[in-house]
């Protein structure tokens, strides 16, 4: 059985614990990708992990789950002029599969 890939929103002081845990407790799991506010710890902490850095939590989201080739047609008649992306994600870490 392969192992799971999960990206991890919010890499800063906590989630660090989380990376640590995925990577020397949980053989099933590997680390894909995470975000951060800071983006140049959050690049360094990437590089040094070996996974990719998303900026934005609703890019690491988009990058990994998969669209159909289709958007819905109630999704796509609520879009509006405001980002969805700039809301700030929960103050916890949180996981995402990827």
């Amino acid at each position: 059985m392969g192992r799971l890939a999960v990206g991890l929103i919010g890499a800063g002081k906590h989630g660090r614990r989380y990376t640590h845990h995925i990577r020397a407790d949980v053989p099933e799991l590997a680390l894909a990708a995470l975000c951060r506010r800071d983006a140049v710890r959050g690049r360094e902490q990437a590089r040094a992990l070996g996974c990719r850095f998303h900026d934005d939590w609703a890019a690491l989201i988009a990058d990994c789950i998969p669209r159909s080739p289709r958007p819905s047609p109630r999704r796509a008649s609520r879009s509006s002029s405001r980002s969805r992306s700039r809301r700030r994600p929960p103050r916890r870490a949180r996981w995402c599969v990827c």
